[in-house]
């Protein structure tokens, strides 16, 4: 293949000299270098050097460049860092480094001198201050819980005599100084059951201040539409945590999910549209079909050896269903397989299962971007998770891709797809091909999780499992497998898998404002963050009948059809709604069906089967169940 090409991961260099003309123009050379981890001040606050910081990792599989961005917003602070990366004039070896920066609009003389002067003196001095007021507020934190709102504090009506604010246009709590009204999700389990409890006081909507950030909770589904619908195009950001762009290389506009809306998500979304939302009956679903039936025969018998070697005791089944999901995803989009006992697959598909449950907790370095100094070996161990898994895939897919693919034939898989469009299009590189591919072979954890949900549903409710076993033998006669095509004679196995998100309630991604706008008449302010409390819509006694019972029937018509309320948006909606959904409801349907087709799966009585609320995750070391084979002699793999 010629045309684009992929630079090789680095594990040492230095910077080459810059003569003062260079430093003028700001025109300096490549960089080629190990892991840099660099803390610079956001552009738009250069006074407050370290106050509102942001920590980015660079790793090696891209080069460096002055002013290389691909959006406006973006470039000031690339040039801010290939400054500094220079005017600190610092050797990089194999280990990690960090630079702190100084202010950027000075000389590149200026910068050299400061730097070898005071550079060590400022690190120690904010450094400590860092941590001690980080302490500080941990211990405010820690009380302010103890001390916080009780639940008969909102059902006696309490709370309506606390003042409200109109910061948003929207009524809400009055926030405290520097941690807003942080204090107030204190008293929950998760942050959506405080949303929740709150709109029982200030209404569908209000505006509330976590940390120093403005935001909107948004919970009924009428607004829900509103914001995602009809002004779609007014809510196309994401929030910009630190540890979202961390995970991304540097910048989280490097990932379809947390991105901002741009030109360059859509292309990259309908690059992905014909593999990731196959239509029924297309080649794509075709291929669908055959490798998930066939993944699921080597996962089977995987399972049958582990239960054999178990002797009746639980086993922990959850890494070799992840192992199982990211197979259906490799052999799907990149034509390749790993073996279970791969290690170095094995250790790829760990990391991605710890990114899947990092994404779905919350921290308060998030709101709260000053405790970053406390934060730093979370986020250096972030860093390493988002390299390894970058390199796995340039060595282990691209770079095999790049030596077998012809051009002038139709492309082989989505793999192939991206690297043609590539060739054809100059506003893409390398880069955007390796965190496109990585965004869709990381959702095979959300498969595995959603599976591990399922069983852990079925384990507790063994009258679910003996009603999709009926419908299993009904369709396959006891004399076959499993197939995708299967799902439409099979709703109550479907509707099991529905009613696990719905008593999963996964959040819906926060949005952001991009432009003044307005919600239910509220004004709302450009970079205002908005929660949109889809857990309200998911247990609230105004939309479900027993919303606490695990009931699949819910999602059945009279006639015995899968039906969804419009307002069960599992995988949100409007223009920003997951694009890989029909993936995630075919491998898991294939995945449990089978299961339980072939196994009685129960848990050991003294065993916690432990799920969290507004959480489609578990813990990648989760809960063990015991896998009992059933009489097969009539069933066929």
């Amino acid at each position: 293949m010629t045309g684009a090409r992929f630079p090789e991961p680095v594990t040492s260099g230095s910077l080459p000299a810059v003569n003062d003309r260079q430093s003028e123009e700001g025109n300096f050379p490549p960089v080629r270098y190990s892991r840099v981890f660099v803390t610079s001040p956001r552009v738009s606050d250069r006074n407050q050097l370290f106050s509102s910081s942001v920590s980015l990792s660079v790793d090696g599989l891209g080069k460096l460049r002055a002013g290389e961005t691909g959006a406006e917003n973006r470039t000031s602070k690339y040039e801010i860092i290939s400054q500094h990366l220079y005017a600190l004039k610092r050797s990089l070896s194999g280990s990690d480094v960090t630079l702190f920066a100084l202010d950027s609009e000075k000389s590149q003389a200026t910068h050299t001198r400061q730097a070898r002067e005071n550079t060590s003196t400022m690190v120690v001095l904010i450094t400590v201050s860092l941590v001690t007021i980080a302490v500080a507020l941990v211990a405010v934190l820690m009380f302010v819980s103890r001390l916080g709102f009780r639940r008969s504090a909102y059902k006696s009506g309490s709370l309506e005599e606390q003042p409200k604010t109109t910061a948003v246009g929207a009524p809400g709590p009055k926030p405290w100084p520097i941690l807003g009204s942080l204090h107030l999700l204190g008293q929950h389990d998760v942050p959506f059951e405080a949303f929740t409890a709150l709109s029982k006081v200030y209404g569908d909507i209000y505006s509330i201040t976590l940390g120093s950030t403005p935001c909107v909770i948004v919970s009924s589904f009428k607004l829900i539409k509103e914001v995602l619908i009809t002004k779609g195009s007014h809510f196309g950001g994401r929030p910009d945590f630190i540890r979202f762009n961390i995970l991304f290389g540097g910048d989280r506009n490097n990932s379809l999910a947390l991105c901002d809306w741009s030109d360059l998500q859509k292309t990259r979304r309908s690059i992905a549209r014909a593999y990731c939302s196959p239509r029924f009956a297309s080649i794509h679903y075709d291929n669908l079909d055959v490798v998930g039936c066939g993944e699921v025969k080597e996962f089977l018998g995987e399972l049958h050896r582990m239960t054999a070697a178990s002797g009746g005791r639980q086993i922990y089944v959850k890494p070799v269903i992840q192992a199982a999901c990211f197979n259906m995803f490799s052999q799907y989009m990149c034509s390749k397989r790993f073996s279970y006992d791969n290690e170095e697959s094995r250790r790829i598909v760990r990391t991605f299962d710890e990114i899947f449950w990092e994404i779905n907790q919350g921290y308060a370095v998030d709101f709260l971007p000053w405790l970053l100094p406390a934060y730093q070996g979370h986020m250096k161990k972030l860093a390493q998770w988002s390299i390894q898994i970058r390199q796995f895939i340039l060595s282990s897919i691209i770079e095999e891709h790049q030596q077998t693919i012809n051009l002038s034939e139709e492309p082989r898989d989505f793999t192939d797809a991206l690297l043609m469009h590539l060739e054809e299009d100059p506003n893409m590189n390398s880069q955007h091909i390796i965190f496109e591919l990585e965004d869709f072979l990381g959702g095979h954890s959300a498969i595995g999780n959603l599976v591990m949900l399922s069983l852990a549903a079925v384990a507790r409710n063994p009258d679910v499992a003996m009603r999709i076993r009926s419908e299993v033998d009904s369709t396959t006669g006891g004399t076959r497998g499993i197939s995708l095509f299967d799902k439409a004679t099979m709703p109550y196995t479907e509707a099991t898998i529905l009613e696990t998100l719905r008593t999963a309630s996964s959040p819906i991604v926060p949005h952001v404002a991009s432009q003044n706008t307005s919600i239910a008449g509220y004004t709302v302010e450009k970079g205002t963050v908005v929660f949109l409390n889809n857990y309200e819509l998911n247990i609230g006694d105004q939309y479900w009948s027993n919303p606490q019972l695990f009931q699949p029937e819910r999602f059945l018509s009279k006639e015995g059809n899968v039906t969804k309320p419009e307002y069960f948006i599992p995988f949100s909606t409007g223009k920003r709604m997951c694009i890989g959904q029909r993936l995630v409801q075919g491998f898991s349907f294939i995945l449990l069906a089978s299961i339980i087709q072939h196994f009685d799966v129960s848990a050991d009585q003294n065993t916690e089967i432990r799920t969290y609320p507004a959480c489609v995750a578990v813990p990648p070391d989760t809960f063990p169940l015991i896998f009992t084979p059933r009489d097969c002699s009539r069933t066929a793999v």
